[in-house]
């Protein structure tokens, strides 16, 4: 079932059925997003275009997404040996399905959630091409941070 209503914000929305979605294969998913930084104008509008990003780019079907007021905070000591003493920190959770596990796998490496939970269903059942597609995009990432200089594998001889 698929229908589209405006939510008390104005932004139009898409009813689901969580169940038959589930039962098409769905992963029903919950993620925490945080921003933090010293500047406020950067915190501002930050975590939305992020998150927005996703909800365009993977096609997820929202069930709940709670985000929090900005808040200043008290750097950790990483940041107080830069003379940064105050960060500016948003957080965002979003519950949502979707439909494929590769496509969950490519959201976790690309947009970094501070916490994920696959919340259903209780089994997940991964053809080849999918459970190899995931393993190369965390191979690909991999990569990406050796090629860097900021990570890489360590290799016995």
């Amino acid at each position: 079932m698929n229908n589209e209503k405006t939510n008390e914000k104005g932004i139009l929305e898409e009813e689901f059925d969580e169940e038959e979605l589930l039962d098409k294969g769905y992963l029903k998913v919950w993620t925490l997003f945080e921003v933090q930084s010293n500047s406020r104008d950067a915190t501002k509008g930050a975590l939305k275009k992020h998150t927005s990003a996703i909800k365009k780019n993977y096609g997820i079907n929202i069930i709940e997404e709670n985000t929090t007021k900005m808040e200043e905070i008290e750097a950790g000591p990483e940041f107080k040996a830069r003379n940064i003493n105050t960060l500016f920190s948003q957080i965002c959770e979003i519950t949502f399905m979707i439909n494929s596990y590769e496509k969950l796998t490519e959201i976790v490496i690309m947009y970094g959630p501070t916490a994920v939970e696959i919340l259903a269903p209780e089994k997940i059942t991964l053809d080849m091409r999918e459970a190899q597609n995931s393993l190369v995009l965390i191979a690909d990432m991999m990569h990406k941070f050796a090629a860097q200089g900021i990570g890489g594998i360590v290799i016995k001889t």
